[in-house]
């Protein structure tokens, strides 16, 4: 992730080197927007998500068939 720059992105998303090598054991132990949708994150943060290739649909789980 650090070669390719994406650890930028993963960080603004709430990830640390941690949870990304171990994940978590509880649900509050993940990173806020794990259990955030799309629009109840910051601009920085849906923007960081674009960069990892995510966007509205995909983030909040629709399934493909209604994109």
């Amino acid at each position: 992730m650090v070669l390719y720059g994406y650890d930028k992105y993963l960080t603004l998303l709430g990830w640390d080197e941690s949870t990304w090598e171990n994940g978590w054991e509880s649900p509050e132990e993940a990173p806020e927007t794990e259990g955030l949708y799309w629009n109840d994150m910051t601009e920085e943060q849906q923007a960081a998500a674009t960069e990892l290739c995510y966007f509205e649909y995909l983030w909040d789980g629709y399934p493909i068939t209604d994109w």
